[in-house]
């Protein structure tokens, strides 16, 4: 709002406060966007992070929503990260949807599992998530965490964890991260290839 727009995208969505913007809970879906965004996409295959700033399988996010955004990927050759702070979410809607077990591999599923006291869950869940291709966001990483149990080999659901994104939190309030806590997702990705 304040590049003076009065409507779409996030308005609403934040409000600023003294430590940065923060969501509201609202959650808004825009039907309408969803081709426009995809029909904009190069023809050449690339990399596409879907909803950056939000989650494609919050609970009260539709499933014909989220349909509609499957389909539209499905349709292109594009590599389309979608990252979930749900990852039970994820599975559960590959299940009714269909798709459990034969999503298409250019569609990876990942999770954000940076905070210590959530990441066994959210790992634990992501290990079900009936996908090929599945992503770790240890971003921002607040503590040290071993990925080794969820590396190297076909987790529950039948997916391997191929990527894993590490980082520190910036911004405004940067919180410091000791190297230690990188050494060892390094490690253990390096460990199991």
């Amino acid at each position: 709002q304040a590049r003076g727009e009065t409507e779409g995208g996030y308005i609403g969505a934040a409000t600023l406060t003294a430590r940065g913007p923060r969501w509201t809970r609202e959650v808004r879906v825009e039907y309408a966007r969803v081709a426009p965004a995809f029909a904009s996409l190069p023809g050449a295959a690339c990399a596409v992070f879907v909803t950056s700033m939000a989650d494609l399988h919050h609970a009260d996010v539709p499933d014909d929503f989220i349909e509609l955004v499957y389909a539209e990927m499905e349709r292109r050759p594009h590599w389309f990260q979608v990252l979930t702070k749900r990852p039970g979410n994820a599975g559960a809607f590959l299940r009714r949807s269909g798709r459990a077990g034969r999503l298409a591999p250019n569609i990876w599923i990942g999770t954000t599992a940076g905070d210590p006291r959530r990441a066994t869950q959210r790992l634990d869940e992501l290990a079900q998530v009936s996908a090929p291709n599945l992503f770790v966001s240890m971003e921002p990483l607040s503590g040290a965490i071993d990925p080794t149990p969820w590396l190297g080999r076909e987790l529950s659901g039948g997916g391997h964890i191929r990527w894993v994104i590490a980082g520190g939190k910036s911004g405004h309030h940067p919180v410091p991260s000791h190297p230690d806590w990188f050494r060892l997702v390094r490690d253990a990705c390096a460990d199991a290839g």
